[in-house]
This record gives C-alpha cells, structure tokens and sequence, in this order.
C-alpha cells in the first residue's frame, strides 16, 4: 500500500467516526409489539442416525405455551408440551 492509500482511507475513517453520533437505542413502547405473529408453527424433519421424523413445533407467543408433536418413521407420535 501506498502512502496515498493509507492516507486516503484513513482520512474517510475518521471524516465518518466524526459524523457518527452514539444513539442509544429505545425499547418500542407496549402499543408497537408484537413484532411477531402472536402465534407460530414450524415444521421440521429430523433424521436421527437415519431414524427420520417430522417435527411440528407450535408456540404461543402471549400464552408461553410450547407444543412438540414428533411423528417418527415408523408411526409413532411423541407429545411434549412446555408452559412458562
């Protein structure tokens, strides 16, 4: 690099550092949220050393509420459900 080079760019980093102000960033107030969808469902497939299962992972966001339902390969249905 060049003297011109190192100059330039140095120059730019501080003509920016000079016109950047500190914000600091406010919470939303409670009428802006929620951000997300109250509710929220995802499906997932999970391979477990070749054991395959669809995942449905369902949330409310509002209430705490987890719900898993995982249906294996084979047929079986596992339940798992997770409150606050």
């Amino acid at each position: 690099m060049t003297v011109h080079t190192i100059g330039g760019r140095l120059l730019l980093l501080l003509t920016v550092l000079a016109h950047t102000r500190n914000v600091a960033a406010e919470p939303l107030p409670k009428d802006k949220w929620p951000l997300w969808p109250a509710k929220m469902h995802a499906e997932l497939v999970q391979n477990r050393s070749g054991s395959l299962a669809i995942v449905d992972h369902y949330f409310d966001f509002k209430g705490g509420s987890s719900l898993l339902v995982i249906r294996s390969q084979l047929g079986s249905t596992l339940m798992d459900y997770e409150f606050r």
